[in-house]
C-alpha cells in the first residue's frame, strides 16, 4: 500500500484533476488527501506537504535527493526505471540527474500558480478541476 500510495505521489507531481465521472471521484479524493486541515480549501503548504513526506521516504540513502534507482525502486513494475527517468527528467529543474525537494518546490509553486485561476493562494475543488481539464492535464491512474 505504502509504495502504491507513493507511485501516486509521482504521478501527482504532473498536475492534478479533470472531467469526468469517475475521474471526479478520484479527485475528490485526491483533494481530500490534499486539504490536511480539512478546511475545505488547499494552501500551498498543504500542496507541498503532500508530496514531501513521501519524497523523504523514498530517499533511501538520506541524501535529500531522489535518484532514478530510488524512484525506480519504489515504483517496481518492468517499466519503472523508464518511469524513473521521465520523472527526473520531468522534474529535475537543476539538471544534476536527481529530485530534491528544491526541484519538487520549485515545480510545485509553478503547479500551484496554475491551478489557483483567482490568484487567491488557496486551491478549492472546482478550480482545481478546472484548470487541469482545461489545460488536458490530468494522471494516468495507478493500480491499487
Amino acid at each position: 500500500m505504502k509504495k502504491t500510495v507513493l507511485a501516486w505521489a509521482f504521478v501527482a507531481f504532473a498536475g492534478a484533476v479533470g472531467a469526468t465521472a469517475s475521474q471526479a471521484a478520484t479527485d475528490d479524493r485526491l483533494f481530500e488527501r490534499l486539504d490536511a486541515d480539512k478546511s475545505g480549501d488547499v494552501s500551498f503548504e498543504e500542496f507541498l506537504a503532500a508530496i514531501t513526506g513521501r519524497l523523504e521516504n523514498a530517499d533511501k540513502d538520506g541524501d535529500g535527493k531522489l535518484t532514478v534507482g530510488e524512484i525506480s525502486a519504489t515504483l517496481k513494475g518492468p517499466k519503472a526505471t523508464k518511469q524513473a527517468e521521465a520523472l527526473v527528467a520531468r522534474f529535475d529543474t537543476d539538471k544534476d540527474g536527481s529530485i530534491t525537494l528544491s526541484d519538487v518546490e520549485a515545480r510545485r509553486k509553478q503547479r500551484f500558480a496554475e491551478l489557483d485561476a483567482d490568484a487567491d493562494g488557496k486551491l478549492v475543488k472546482e478550480e482545481m478541476r478546472a484548470r487541469a481539464s482545461a489545460k488536458g492535464d490530468r494522471p494516468k491512474p495507478t493500480a491499487q
